[in-house]
């Protein structure tokens, strides 16, 4: 049980994107087509806490997309990492070398999970243009 979906205004055109689906991964990618600009990559993931391989999968099925590096991306979703915790696993370094290999900037700063007692970074949102976000 499980997976991820997308909410799309009745007013926006898009396409499934295929080009990036992985069957053993809970992810979906659509592109919204928007009238006289490049089709916009949106991705939505869920990583299991205890799926250490899903980084290394993302990378490799980002770096055999050729159409992609074209075109606007957003990654977004539960990533299951706490990447206020820098120095805390070897999953953040995956978030910050994917950022790296991609040129994808991670907008999300502030806590998304607050408890009493603690506060953890890890619903991340990925662009690969930053300066396009207000």
């Amino acid at each position: 049980c499980g997976g991820v979906c997308i909410y799309i205004r009745n007013d926006l055109a898009f396409n499934p994107w295929t080009d990036l689906n992985q069957s053993d991964t809970e992810n979906l990618w659509i592109e919204i087509l928007l009238s006289k600009t490049r089709p916009i990559v949106i991705g939505v993931c869920y990583r299991p806490p205890n799926d250490n391989k899903f980084f290394d999968k993302l990378e490799t099925n980002l770096g055999n997309c050729d159409r992609l590096s074209d075109l606007e991306c957003y990654i977004l979703g539960d990533f299951n990492v706490n990447v206020l915790h820098k120095k805390e696993s070897g999953l953040v370094k995956c978030v910050t070398d994917l950022c790296s290999v991609f040129d994808f900037s991670q907008l999300i700063v502030d806590p998304t999970r607050v408890t009493d007692t603690c506060k953890s970074l890890i619903d991340l949102i990925f662009t690969s243009n930053s300066e396009k976000v207000v």
